[in-house]
C-alpha cells in the first residue's frame, strides 16, 4: 500500500468496530494491521514503520485516552516529519485516572511479540476493562 492510501485503508479495518471495542480488541487489530499491511517507500530497518500505545491523561481529550498509533517516515527522508495514524479512545466509565501516562514502542514486525507482551502486562490494559468508542486520526506531526 502507498503512504497516501494508508488511512482509507485502515478505515476498512476498523470502522466496523469502532463504536464498541475493548482495548484489546483494538489493539490486536492495530497488531494486525502493523503485521499484515506494508506500506512502500518507508525504510523499515530505520524506524521507518513503527507501532507505539500511548495513555495517560490528556485535556485536550477530556479524559483519560489510549491511543494506538502507527508511525511512518518516508524513506531517505529521516529528518522528515512522521506521519501517525491514531486509533484513539477516552476512557470515561473505568477508574484507571490514577494510572500514571506511559508509553511503549514497537520498531519493527520481528519484536511484535514482546512488544505485545510488554503492552499486556501493562495496568492499564487491566484495569480498561469496558467497550470503548474509537476514533481514527491520519496527523503529519
Amino acid at each position: 500500500m502507498q503512504l497516501n492510501d494508508l488511512e482509507a485503508r485502515a478505515r476498512l479495518i476498523f470502522e466496523p468496530g469502532l463504536a464498541a471495542m475493548t482495548v484489546r480488541e483494538a489493539l490486536a487489530l492495530m497488531v494486525r494491521f502493523y503485521e499484515g499491511e506494508r506500506v512502500e517507500g518507508v525504510d523499515i530497518d530505520n524506524d521507518g514503520d513503527m507501532l507505539l500505545v500511548q495513555w495517560g491523561p490528556y485535556a485536550e481529550h477530556n479524559g483519560y485516552t489510549i491511543d494506538l498509533v502507527r508511525q511512518l517516515i518516508a524513506a531517505g527522508e529521516q529528518d522528515a516529519e512522521p506521519t501517525q495514524l491514531h486509533l484513539r479512545c477516552v476512557i470515561t466509565d473505568d477508574d484507571v485516572s490514577d494510572i500514571a501516562a506511559d508509553n511503549v514502542w514497537c520498531d519493527a514486525p520481528a519484536v511484535v511479540p514482546s512488544f505485545l507482551g510488554d503492552v499486556l502486562g501493562e495496568d492499564i490494559i487491566a484495569r480498561a476493562v469496558g467497550r470503548y468508542a474509537w476514533t481514527i486520526e491520519l496527523e503529519q506531526c
